[in-house]
């Protein structure tokens, strides 16, 4: 059944990536998770992918699959996924995900993929604000801690 699983999957990523390619609007898929990962994927992993479409994408809505498919999309606009994930959007939660992203599919010449790769590090100011904020929490935790004994 599991090998099934992922056949299935796979199979029906198959399906979305023909389609992606057909459709006009939309500019890129990247996979991400665990299928993106490698060695982390099961054979009942599902596929996990951003569908990125152009700003002006009429009804979005269609790529979207409901949680639990075995391929499950985030229909995203090009403007909106510049900015997912990054520090100080209300995304940046999702950063780590893209840290072995792959994108499968991009029709704006390397532009998907230098989005993709620029989400994989952290730039110098990036840096320097995590060190404080994780140096201020560290500091803050050690401080309750040591009032309350």
């Amino acid at each position: 059944m599991a090998n099934a699983q992922s056949a299935g999957a796979e199979a029906a990523y198959a399906g979305v990536l023909e389609r992606a390619r057909a459709d006009p609007e939309v500019v890129g898929v990247v996979v991400f998770g665990s299928r993106a990962a490698g060695p982390f994927a099961t054979p009942t992993s599902d596929v996990d992918a951003f569908v990125v479409l152009t700003d002006d994408a009429v009804d979005p809505d269609r790529w979207h699959t409901p949680h639990g498919s075995p391929v499950e999309i985030w229909a995203i606009a090009l403007d909106a996924f510049r900015e997912h994930g990054l520090a100080g959007s209300t995304t940046a939660w999702n950063r780590p995900a893209f840290l072995r992203a792959r994108v499968d599919l991009d029709k704006l010449d390397g532009e998907i993929e230098r989005i993709v790769a620029r989400k994989r590090r952290l730039d110098a100011i990036e840096t320097d604000a995590a060190v404080r904020n994780s140096v201020d929490d560290f500091v803050n935790a050690a401080y309750r801690a040591l009032h309350n004994l």
